[in-house]
């Protein structure tokens, strides 16, 4: 229970640090997505994945440069709509 206090407490400081930390590896997101622009980048992500499920990017050759990583890993949308939803 006292978990949940917590994240209620500080979800805002959380995603303030969660998009600091992606826009130093160059990945800029809006901390107030309008709908529209949620829907767009599900359907982009969607799109990237191709009918694979996120189990599948398992066995794709791990990514060496962790810019590139977070950029390139359509994954990350898909948190960050859990986080910011």
């Amino acid at each position: 229970m006292w978990l949940i206090v917590v994240l209620a407490i500080y979800r805002q400081d959380m995603i303030s640090y969660g998009l600091q930390g992606l826009a130093a590896l160059g990945l800029d997101l809006p901390a107030d997505p309008d709908d529209e622009m949620v829907q767009r980048a599900l359907k982009e992500v969607d799109q990237l994945l191709a009918n694979r499920q996120i189990s599948d990017l398992l066995d794709d050759p791990p990514a060496t440069d962790e810019r590139a990583m977070v950029r390139a890993n359509p994954v990350i949308p898909r948190l960050l709509r859990d986080v910011l939803m």
